[in-house]
């Protein structure tokens, strides 16, 4: 499940995810707000918290691929809020294929990841 959270800023898009998490949780959470988003502003930003119960169903992840590439130059920042390891190390490995800043930060710290989506 993907649920809006407090942004922080109206160039920022926040979501939690928790449970499971699928192709219809994107189009309909994720996808309505960033291009919400996009409509005001060319680039925004996104804060991913992503909760440690949380599982991808097929095609959520191929979802969110896709709205990364239909908007590849309109990412400014994205702060993803996880300690789970094999989303951490995914994020950390593929950082070269993301268009912009990404940082990883556990769940500890979402304090900091949301100072630094705001910075």
């Amino acid at each position: 499940m993907l649920e809006l959270m407090e942004s922080g800023g109206p160039n920022i898009v926040a979501v939690q995810g928790s449970g499971e998490i699928t192709k219809d949780d994107y189009m309909s959470v994720l996808v309505p707000a960033a291009q919400n988003a996009f409509s005001k502003h060319e680039k925004i930003r996104v804060l991913y918290l992503i909760e440690d119960d949380a599982e991808y169903a097929a095609g959520a992840m191929f979802e969110d691929a896709m709205l990364g590439v239909k908007h590849l130059f309109g990412w400014e920042k994205i702060a993803v809020v996880t300690d789970i390891e094999w989303i951490t190390k995914a994020i950390n490995g593929f950082q070269f294929l993301i268009p912009c800043p990404a940082k990883v930060f556990s769940k500890a710290d979402l304090k900091d990841a949301k100072s630094w989506i705001k910075s």
